[in-house]
């Protein structure tokens, strides 16, 4: 029995399934946004820091490794002093 007091969820739990049901569909992409035909030409990991370059040419950070950068920068900034 459900408790109508117990707030309701965007997705619903079946105990014979793992699977998820989505309850509103994503919306589609606007139709005037442009095609970006790229991939990943070659990806690395070195101390935890993961980049790459697209086919492009452009270079990238990781999700992980723009995390990791930006904790190493704010420790060692964290100490400095502003001078005004």
């Amino acid at each position: 029995m459900v408790d109508p007091k117990t707030p309701k969820s965007a997705t619903t739990n079946n105990s014979e399934s793992n699977e998820i049901q989505v309850v509103k569909p994503p919306k589609s992409a606007d139709p005037r946004q442009g095609v970006l035909d790229l991939g990943i030409a070659k990806q690395i990991e070195i101390d935890g820091v993961g980049m790459g370059v697209l086919s492009d040419g452009t270079p990238f950070l990781t999700g992980r490794g723009l995390a990791r950068f930006a904790a190493s920068a704010m420790r060692r900034f964290s100490g400095c002093r502003l001078s005004g």
